[in-house]
This record gives structure tokens, sequence and C-alpha cells, in this order.
């Protein structure tokens, strides 16, 4: 098995990020580019805030629902296999999204987008992981992490560009000359991956109760900041006590199956589980940035120039990548409890920064600073964790742990935003009682803002502990467990 690990090796860095890479870069710039574009549907549909969320949570939940089954097929078919279907079907989802004249269709083709991005991401970090050893492998995880961070800020240039000539459904178009090339590339430059359980059956019963474990939790989070759904508390509650339900039926399920869906053993291992967990509550820090900024710089400072808006984020794409590469690569040599730990230390400070700063004209200039801080901070967290992660998956589970990776940072972006918009209609709805003023009223607004900051501030920190209780990594050329 050695002998076979070497020979597969034997493929050029470069061209194993570049090919896999081309293919999450798009991901990436599909869901910065949706971002960007939430106040422009919201108008040209005629829709409310509240309700707009529900782009990226429907995403977000079939995103959930379906990724860990696309990692566990990987394992099983092959991951270059599914890595190539995930970006077909991307493709397809983006020219249905370009077609959408309704907000209903628009929802439709994202949970088809959902779809091949599942299938892609889990898969992608499979591969990567494949061809890389202790030696390189934070290296290699750190410059795919630069293409994802290239692609916001891409995203943001291209969307700006193309809103300013067309409709805005014309940024879907973007992905479809990059999806043709990834799939070109990988098909060319990536060698098959044998595989030893393509003859084991799919728990396809655990996988369906996991998804809607974890559909309900976030729609039940969701509903209960819908005030416009009749007796919305009701429906919020039923719905968590079912996602509760599902959760326990799929722990049943595990225990009694020959091949679980999600091997709990796994769960024993204190790296991977401190790593999705800790990765988690660090995607509350992207939210305050990439949804919050731009509802606050429109509605709130009133820019109206969405280039501008972008910009404004921008920081957080640039330095994320840049410091996801030096933190890479230097958790090939020091353990990554160490530059994980320093990355949320680092988020919780500057979430302290941005409870000072934030109020009705608060200058861009401090607003782009939190963006880069943010953003760096991040990019220190995140590559050493996914390292860590990775390389503590046995051999004949990559597909399933690089899928459990993407969904915690999926996990956490749904309940971030979910809680994110729970948070701030509470606040809201406390301050309208008091003064009689809605929460579009701007020094309302600014408060909201910050008691949500704070309450993320405290949970990074706890966060930060949590994650140097990992333990320490273990060095040297050792190849994956099981080869």
């Amino acid at each position: 098995m050695e002998n076979l690990k070497e020979s597969e090796n034997k493929i050029s860095l470069v061209v194993l990020v570049l090919s896999v890479g081309s293919g999450i870069f798009m991901t990436t710039l599909d869901t910065s580019v949706i971002v960007l574009l939430l106040d422009t549907i919201k108008d040209d549909f005629n829709i409310q805030q509240n309700h707009i969320q529900w782009v990226i949570l429907v995403y977000l939940m079939v995103m959930m629902a379906f990724i860990v089954i696309a990692g566990d097929l990987g394992d099983k078919f092959g991951h270059k296999l599914l890595f190539q279907i995930g970006t077909g079907i991307l493709i397809l989802g983006c020219i249905l999204c370009f077609f959408s004249n309704s907000f209903a269709f628009l929802i439709i083709s994202r949970v088809i987008v959902s779809i091949g991005v599942s299938s892609i991401i889990s898969n992608g970090m499979a591969i990567l992981t494949h061809f890389t050893t202790t030696d390189n492998r934070g290296s290699i995880i750190g410059f795919t992490n630069l293409l994802i961070g290239l692609s916001v800020l891409i995203g943001v240039v291209l969307a700006s560009v193309l809103m300013e000539n067309f409709r805005w459904n014309s940024t879907f178009l973007i992905n479809i000359p990059i999806g043709i090339v990834s799939l070109i590339s990988v098909k060319l430059c990536i060698p098959k991956i044998t595989t030893e359980k393509e003859k084991q059956r799919t728990d396809w019963m655990g996988a369906f109760a996991f998804a809607l474990f974890l559909s309900l939790l976030i729609l039940s989070l969701s509903v209960f900041v819908d005030l416009k759904i009749n007796r919305y508390l009701l429906w919020a509650g039923i719905l968590l006590l079912l996602s509760f339900v599902f959760l326990g039926i799929f722990i049943l399920i595990e225990t009694k199956t020959k091949n679980p869906f999600i091997d709990f053993g796994l769960v024993k291992n204190k790296k991977i589980t401190v790593g999705i967990i800790t990765a988690i509550v660090a995607e509350l820090g992207l939210i305050v940035i990439v949804y919050q900024y731009p509802f606050y710089l429109q509605e709130i400072q009133g820019m109206d120039n969405i280039m501008l808006v972008g910009l404004t984020i921008a920081g957080l794409p640039i330095a994320m990548p840049i410091f996801a590469v030096i933190a890479g690569k230097l958790s090939d040599k020091i353990d990554a409890r160490i530059i994980s730990t320093i990355g949320l230390v680092g988020m919780s400070l500057t979430f302290i920064l941005l409870i000072l700063i934030i109020r009705v004209d608060t200058p861009i200039w401090q607003l782009v600073i939190v963006s880069v801080l943010m953003g760096a901070s991040n990019g220190i967290f995140m590559t050493p964790n996914n390292n860590s992660v990775m390389t503590a998956a046995p051999k004949d589970k990559l597909g399933v742990v690089g899928a459990l990776t993407r969904l915690s940072m999926s996990v956490g972006i749904s309940l971030a935003t979910a809680l994110s918009a729970c948070l701030f209609v509470l606040s809201g709805n406390i301050l309208e009682k008091r003064t009689g003023l809605g929460i579009e009223h701007p020094p309302h607004y600014v408060i909201s803002l910050r008691v949500e900051f704070i309450i993320f501030c405290i949970l990074v920190l706890l966060a930060a502990f949590y994650s140097y209780s990992r333990g320490p990594e273990e060095r040297g050329r050792k190849l994956l467990e099981g080869v």
C-alpha cells in the first residue's frame, strides 16, 4: 500500500492546487456574488429583509443535507468522479439562476447550485488530502484558501461591473466558463483515486435523518425571526423539537447499522471534534462582515453604490487568504492548536473594536480596518484548523471528514445568519416597545448591531479556549491512517 500511495502522490502540487482549486474557486465566487445581490433582489422582487435570508438559508440547508452524502459517495465511488458530477450540476444551477424571473424560481435554482457545490467541496478537500503529506498539507490547503479569497474579491469586482451594465442575474454567468475549465483540468490532470469501499452499502436512512435534523434546526431559528408567520413562536418551537427528534433517530440508526453514515469513532477523535465545533463558531465573524455590513451601509449610511459596498468589505477576502497561506505554512511546523487559538483570539479582539466604533456615521476607513482584521484573524484560524482535522482523518473516510469540515462552515454560516437575525429582531422589538420607534430608526439599528456583536464576541472567545484543548499534532512524513 505504501508503494501505491507514493505512486499516487507523484503529481505536481501546482497542478493539484489549480485543478481542484478552480472548482472550489467557483463555489466561493458564487457565494460572494449572491451576498452582494441580496439588497437588489429584495427590491426587484419587492420582498422584506427578513425574507431575503431564504436565498442563503435554503442554499445552506440543502448543502447541509447533501454534503456528507456526497463525501460518503466519493469514498465509495471515487472523489474525482463526484467532483466532476458536482461541477456539472453547479453549471446547470447557474444557468437556471440566470433565467430566474421570480423569487420562487430563484430559490429552486439555488437548491440545484447547492447540490453541485456540496459535491465539489467535500470531494475537493479529500483529493487535496489524499495527494499530500503532513509535510506540505498545510501549505497546499493554504494556497487553496488563497484561491478562495481571490474568488471573493474577483466576485465583488465582476458583480459590480455586470450590475452596472446589465441586470443582476447576469452575474450568475461568471461561473460557467470557470466550471468548464475545472471539468477539463480535473479530467486530464488528476489521477483516479483507488477505493476499498465500493461494495459497502450507503446508510441512506442515517443520511436522511441527519439531513432533517440540521435542516429543521436552522429552519426553526429562521421561522423565529419571521414575524409575518402566524404564531411564529409556536412553529419555531415545533420545528426545534422535531429537529432533536430526528437527532435521536439518527443516533439510534448509526449505533445499529454495520456501515454508519457518520462513524461515531470520528467523534471520539478530539482533533476532528474540536476542529469542527470551533469552525462553526468562527463563521460568526464572517457573517458580521458579509451579511450585516451591506445592509448597514445601504440602509443606515445610505451607500447606494454596490461597488463601494463591495470595496468596504473587500478587506476580509484580501486579508483572509494571505494569512491563511502564512498560517498554513506555519502549521506544517507548529501545532495547529496554537495558531488556531491565536486566530480566534484575534477575532474576539476585532469584535471588541467593532463594538467600540459602530455608530450611525462610522467612518468607512474604520469599517475597512475591521474587515481586514476579521479576515486576517479568520485566515490564521482556518488553514491550521483544516489541516489538523484532515490529518486526523482515516484514509477511507476522507470524503466524509472533508464534508464534515465544510459542513461545519455551512452550519456556522446558517446558525450565524439565523442567530444574527434573531438577536437583531429581538433587540429591535425591545427598543420599539420602549420608544415606539422601529428597527429602521438608525440609533436603534446600531444598538441592535452592538448587542449582536457582544454576544458573538463572547462565543468566539469561548471557542478559543476550546480550540487549545485539541492536543498537540504528530509531526513527520506520516502517511494517512489506514494506508
